[in-house]
């Protein structure tokens, strides 16, 4: 799909939203609550955004669900429920203000409580009140009518006058039509109920309703995912890092930065994605997934190998950002502001993409970079396609808090823990070192950090805080599986001679992204 469109599902062709309308606020949220939203957002024409602006997830707060029900003790069982006194309109089917436990409660629908374009409001009636107020006694004349008409009238909600999408038609009902059996005049004998259809039995048309809550769907897809960082060691040989078969690597991701302070976000994390050398899959494998994040678990089916430059010292222009495109980002808001959101890797493939992620070294993303210009033509080309421009690169380098030369060498205790620590000096008979580190040890840190990046989406939404960006945060946990079945090796080629610096290398786990990073610092 182009970035500049926008592609409404559900059909909104029996509206137009013109300037006019998008000052009369109430009319506006009227005519968009009329059917279940869904959207995919990547960019947006002015047409579609006006469109967009123009509902409020507040406007689905309004809906209340509301039933039919007997405002006093029961006389009689089911079937043919019967109540000796008054019907009344409750929107909890175990309370009602009568005093007595609410029985036969029958669900008229989720109504608005608030008036929108196209409804009207309707109300239970009585056409034969006795006795004073109160108690207030019908001798079962009820009936539907758009004003209380001076008798007896319950207020039920506002309901549309023509159906919709997601409503259907109810009916006040009566199954036990007693009397002459004729509609003159309507006699039943405590046995009224709703219908979705006028049926054989005496009834009236309440109007046309939601039977089940409304949802608004929402895709978002953000131009890039961070799903890893990938530390090189140093050395002359050069040194290399190999993640084995088997090996897991992931973060703990969240959004709850991105959704609008209206919203009770929640998450759902049952989508599998990638698939190749690389698996995607969400569940609670590093301990940090919760009623608001989930874990983003990456398991490699093959040992994967990764080169720095030859050198003494590390340099981290050779660290490898992962990053995944095509990532769909889904968003679900319920009547009542709760809303659902799950990551969905599954569509990577069908757009062109890399199901295992594309590693970009970081010195193809800043100025000054060790790296040759030349060798990263192909990389800046390929982010430039997918849309990613050198406005993102400080987002994305965010990930890695060595991409700067400049920055604080010492690693945060908070987010990098140590596990190993290994000789670094010349040696005269031999020039490599292999080391192997469990993949299958649980590692447990004191602290939780965390790094957020923001994707701009061209589009103003109301579901979002900041109304064109989504926020994704990637946080590590207090308990960090860094593999599976198998272990990772790095290794290590000792420095040349003559050489000045530091003689321990130091190993730790990134916490973040569950994997190793070296440093001469502890």
């Amino acid at each position: 799909m182009d970035r500049d469109e926008v592609h409404v599902v559900d059909k909104w062709r029996h509206r137009e939203v013109g300037m006019n309308t998008v000052r009369a606020g109430l009319r506006i949220l009227g005519l968009i609550l009329c059917c279940p939203r869904r959207a995919t957002v990547s960019g947006v024409t002015l047409a579609a955004a006006l469109l967009l602006l123009a509902w409020s997830p507040a406007s689905l707060a309004t809906l209340s669900p509301t039933y039919l029900a007997c405002d006093a003790p029961s006389n009689g069982s089911k079937p043919f429920a019967f109540c000796p006194a008054n019907w009344t309109i409750t929107h909890t089917p175990t309370q009602n203000s009568g005093g007595f436990g609410v029985t036969f409660p029958s669900l008229i629908g989720y109504l608005d409580q608030t008036q929108v374009a196209g409804t009207t409001p309707v109300y239970l009636t009585c056409g034969n009140v006795s006795g004073p107020k109160p108690p207030l006694v019908c001798t079962n004349n009820w009936g539907v009518s758009a004003t209380t008409g001076g008798h007896y009238g319950a207020f039920i909600g506002y309901v549309y006058t023509s159906q919709i999408t997601g409503t259907a038609p109810v009916y006040l009902a009566c199954n036990n039509v007693t009397g002459s059996g004729t509609k003159q005049p309507p006699v039943c004998d405590g046995n009224w109920f709703i219908a979705t259809a006028p049926g054989n039995h005496f009834s009236f048309f309440i109007g046309y309703v939601y039977i089940t809550p409304p949802v608004s769907t929402y895709t978002l897809s953000p131009r890039y995912f961070i799903g890893s960082v990938i530390y090189v060691p140093p050395g002359q040989g050069p040194s290399s890092i190999t993640y084995g078969a088997g090996t897991v690597t992931g973060t703990t991701v969240s959004t709850t930065q991105s959704w609008n302070n209206t919203l009770t976000a929640s998450v759902t994390a049952d989508i599998t994605g990638s698939k190749g050398t690389a698996s995607v899959s969400f569940g609670g494998g590093f301990s940090g997934s919760s009623t608001t994040s989930m874990d983003m678990q990456s398991t490699t089916t093959s040992s994967t190998m990764y080169k720095g430059p030859a050198s003494n010292s590390i340099n981290h222009d050779y660290d490898q950002i992962l990053l995944y495109m095509g990532v769909k980002l889904h968003a679900s808001v319920d009547y009542l502001n709760n809303l659902t959101w799950n990551t969905d890797f599954s569509q990577i493939a069908a757009q062109g993409f890399a199901e295992t992620g594309y590693p970009i070294s970081v010195g193809c993303l800043r100025a000054n970079s060790t790296i040759p210009a030349a060798l990263c033509t192909a990389t800046v080309n390929f982010l430039t396609s997918a849309g990613v421009t050198a406005a993102d690169y400080p987002a994305i380098l965010g990930a890695d808090p060595f991409a700067d030369p400049s920055a604080a060498q010492s690693p945060d205790a908070s987010r990098y823990l140590l596990i190993d620590s290994v000789n670094f000096l010349p040696n005269p008979t031999t020039s490599t070192f292999t080391y192997s580190e469990s993949n299958s040890s649980t590692l447990t840190n004191t602290n939780v950090s965390s790094y957020t990046y923001t994707e701009g989406l061209s589009i103003s939404l109301p579901i979002l805080k900041i109304s064109n960006s989504v926020s994704i945060t990637d946080s590590s946990s207090h308990s960090n599986q860094t593999g599976s079945i198998s272990t990772s090796a790095f290794t290590l080629s000792l420095p040349s001679s003559p050489y000045t610096g530091p003689s321990t290398l130091f190993v730790y786990v990134d916490t973040i992204y569950k994997t190793f990073m070296f440093s001469f610092v502890q």
